[in-house]
């Protein structure tokens, strides 16, 4: 993985980092990178994992490794 990809890659987890802690706090609605889903609290996993799989500036090994870090 080339540097600014795993830069890129941090700098999401950075990100969803956050906004996890949004949902906890509102459950509200999210943007990541123009893809939006409803975020209810009690399947916020569920739901950021499905923006997740939608966006499509990352390859599967990226997603994955995002998703697993919200396991």
């Amino acid at each position: 993985m080339s540097s600014s990809s795993f830069s890129y890659l941090q700098n999401r987890i950075r990100h969803l980092d956050h906004l996890k802690e949004d949902l906890k706090e509102n459950g509200n609605f999210v943007n990541i990178d123009d893809v939006w889903a409803y975020k209810d609290l009690s399947t916020e996993g569920k739901a950021i994992k499905e923006v997740i799989k939608q966006d499509f500036n990352l390859d599967h090994n990226m997603k994955k490794r995002i998703i697993d870090s919200f396991q």
